[in-house]
């Protein structure tokens, strides 16, 4: 009996020591990770008239903060869904005045002109470029919950044309 005792005692501070050990390898895992980058899709016209994309890093600098263009005000938007995730596109191209797009919730697959195609999620930011007389892009909301995005305009309207990442 005092035999069966010890070992209970035993087999329970070698499992509280495994899992002091196990979560203290998973702090110290946390703290190792380096932070995710945070990527910018750029939409932008070609020389063709098309719309292209190229995806640029954000920087932030030591305190956090990236700079972005200047913005002249902001509109929040939300769409339903109006396709599902092997659907393709049916809408017309668009383009789109200077802005930023913020992506809060929702999925979006984006189909460029000039071709390809990207799917945007929440935490996602694109820099909209391709602005007319481009053919600009066309999206499909593939739900299932509705698509919520922050619309900031550049101050400055002028885009650049062609890729700014080489």
């Amino acid at each position: 009996m005092k035999s069966i005792a010890i070992w209970s005692i035993a087999v329970v501070m070698v499992g509280a020591f495994v899992l002091i050990m196990a979560g203290q390898t998973q702090n110290d895992a946390v703290v190792a990770q380096e932070r995710k980058p945070v990527m910018m899709y750029r939409f932008y016209n070609g020389t063709d008239g098309l719309t292209y994309v190229e995806k640029i890093p954000v920087n932030f600098n030591e305190k956090d903060v990236a700079s972005l263009m200047t913005a002249a005000g902001s509109t929040i938007t939300r769409t339903k869904p109006n396709g599902a995730p092997g659907e393709d596109f049916s809408g017309p191209y668009h383009s789109a005045g200077r802005q930023y797009v913020f992506n809060l919730s929702g999925t979006e697959r984006i189909n460029f002109s000039g071709g390809g195609t990207i799917t945007v999620v929440p935490g996602d930011i694109e820099l909209v470029e391709d602005v007319p007389p481009g053919k600009g892009h066309r999206e499909l909301n593939t739900g299932p919950e509705d698509r919520v995005t922050l619309h900031v305009p550049t101050a400055d309207p002028t885009a650049v044309i062609g890729p700014m990442a080489k």
